[in-house]
C-alpha cells in the first residue's frame, strides 16, 4: 500500500486505516492505465485521440474536478488538499520514476500536460461523463496559504463564477492588481502563466491539447497561443482571483531558444484564421527587452528581459450564469469588434513603462520622455531599441 497500516504505539502494534484520499488515489492507480508503465512520445497522437473523444460524453451534472500535477518537486500537500470526494487528482513525473506517478521520461512539460489530460479522458470514460474543469498544476507551485486554504478557495472561486479560465495571483506577474480596492472579485485578464490553471471542461476543445510542434526550441510557444486563444474567445472570462495567491520558487532550465520569432509566426496565423471581430486579440508579440536606468544622475542603462507580457486588465469580469455564455462555453460570439486591437495595444504600452525613466506617465508622456532620452543621448542603442518599440506599437 501507499501508507504504512501498522503503527508501533507504546510498545504494541496499532493498525491504522489510511486516510480517505489514499484510499482514492490507491483506486485510482489500480485502474487507470497511465500507471505502473512507461509512456513513450509514439503514443501522443493517439492519446490525443483519446482526449478529443472524450469531450463527446456528457458534462456531470454535479461538479468533479481533475487536479493534473506535474513535476518532480514533493507535491504530497497540494496533492493531498487536492483530493476530495469531489476530485481526483493525477500526478506525473518525468524524470524519477515512482509507484504512485505517471512517468513520462524526458517529456517537456507540454507534452506531459497532455498526457495528464489523456490520463483524466480515461478516467471520463470509465465513469461515463465529463470533469467539469482540468486544474493543471505545477509540482514547484507555492501558495502563500497553506494547501488546503489554497485549494478550497479556489474551488469556491471556481463555482460561484464559473469561468472558462479560472487563475490565481503569481507573485511578480500579478502585482498590478494588488492596490485594488475590491480585492474580493475576481479580475478579467489577457494572457497568463501556465503554474496553476483551471479550464472549464467546455472550453476545453478550443485549448486543449497543447500544440507542442510549437516548442522545438520555445517551451514558452503552446502555452502562449493558448492563453492569446482563450483570452480572445472568452473575454469577460478568463478571471483571476485575489483570494488564492502562489509563487514559484525553483525555476527549472528548459528551451527557451526564438521564443520571439516562434511567437511572431503563431500571431500571423492565428489572426489569418480568426474571424474578423477577433482578430485585434492576436498581437505580435511584444519585444521582451525593456529599458530600465538604474542611475539617472549618471545615465546608467540596462536593458531588462520580461518575457511575460501577461495579466493586462481586459474586460469586466463575469460570472457564466450571467453572460452569453450561460448555457455552454462553445457557443460562438458575434459582438462585432469583439478585440479592439487598438485598446490592446495601449495595455501593453502602459504595462512596459518603466518607473526608472517615466514613473506615473501616460502613453503620450512616455513617449516624449523617450524621445528627449535619445536627443540627449543619441549613441545609445538600448534608448534607441526602446523608441523603435514604442514607434511600431503607438504609431507616430
Amino acid at each position: 500500500t501507499l501508507l504504512p497500516a501498522v503503527h508501533a504505539a507504546q510498545g504494541s502494534s496499532d493498525v491504522i486505516s489510511p486516510p480517505p484520499w489514499h484510499r482514492q488515489k490507491e483506486s485510482l492507480i489500480s485502474r487507470n492505465p497511465f500507471y505502473d508503465r512507461v509512456i513513450a512520445r509514439e503514443e501522443l497522437p493517439a492519446l490525443d485521440l483519446l482526449v478529443r473523444a472524450a469531450w463527446e460524453l456528457p458534462l456531470r451534472a454535479d461538479w468533479r474536478i481533475a487536479f493534473l500535477i506535474q513535476g518532480e518537486e514533493e507535491a504530497t500537500e497540494s496533492e493531498q488538499a487536492a483530493w476530495s470526494t469531489e476530485s481526483d487528482t493525477f500526478v506525473l513525473t518525468f524524470r524519477s520514476r515512482r509507484s504512485d506517478a505517471i512517468f513520462f521520461p524526458n517529456s517537456s512539460m507540454n507534452e506531459g500536460r497532455n498526457v495528464l489530460l489523456a490520463a483524466a479522458a480515461a478516467e471520463e470514460f470509465r465513469r461515463g461523463e465529463r470533469y467539469r474543469y482540468y486544474v493543471l498544476l505545477d509540482a514547484d507551485a507555492v501558495p502563500l496559504a497553506p494547501w488546503d486554504n489554497a485549494i478550497h478557495d479556489f474551488k469556491a472561486f471556481l463555482l460561484e463564477w464559473e469561468p472558462a479560465v479560472g487563475l490565481p495571483r503569481i507573485v511578480g506577474l500579478t502585482d498590478a492588481f494588488s492596490d485594488s480596492t475590491d480585492e474580493v472579485f475576481p479580475k478579467a485578464v489577457f494572457g497568463f502563466d501556465h503554474i496553476f490553471i483551471a479550464v472549464h471542461s467546455q472550453a476545453a476543445p478550443m485549448l486543449f491539447p497543447y500544440n507542442t510542434s510549437l516548442d522545438t526550441e520555445c517551451w514558452w510557444v503552446s502555452q502562449w497561443t493558448l492563453s492569446r486563444v482563450a483570452s480572445a474567445l472568452f473575454q469577460n472570462h478568463v478571471l483571476l482571483t485575489p483570494t488564492v495567491y502562489i509563487g514559484n520558487a525553483q525555476h527549472a532550465p528548459y528551451p527557451k531558444k526564438n521564443c520571439q520569432l516562434a511567437k511572431l509566426g503563431v500571431a500571423f496565423q492565428l489572426r489569418k484564421q480568426a474571424s474578423e471581430n477577433l482578430q485585434g486579440c492576436f498581437l505580435d508579440p511584444m519585444h521582451p527587452g525593456l529599458l530600465t536606468i538604474s542611475d539617472t544622475e549618471q545615465g546608467h542603462t540596462h536593458l531588462h528581459v520580461m518575457n511575460h507580457f501577461e495579466y493586462i486588465a481586459w474586460g469586466r469580469a463575469q460570472r457564466k450564469e450571467d453572460s452569453v455564455f450561460n448555457s455552454s462555453y462553445t457557443i460562438k460570439r458575434t459582438d462585432e469588434r469583439l478585440c479592439d486591437g487598438d485598446l490592446l495595444k495601449s495595455r501593453f504600452l502602459q504595462r512596459r513603462i518603466s518607473p526608472t525613466w517615466c514613473e506615473g506617465c501616460v502613453i503620450p508622456e512616455a513617449v516624449a520622455a523617450l524621445q528627449r532620452m535619445v536627443a540627449s543621448d543619441p549613441y545609445s542603442a538600448l534608448k534607441w531599441n526602446e523608441l523603435g518599440v514604442w514607434i511600431q506599437w503607438a504609431g507616430e
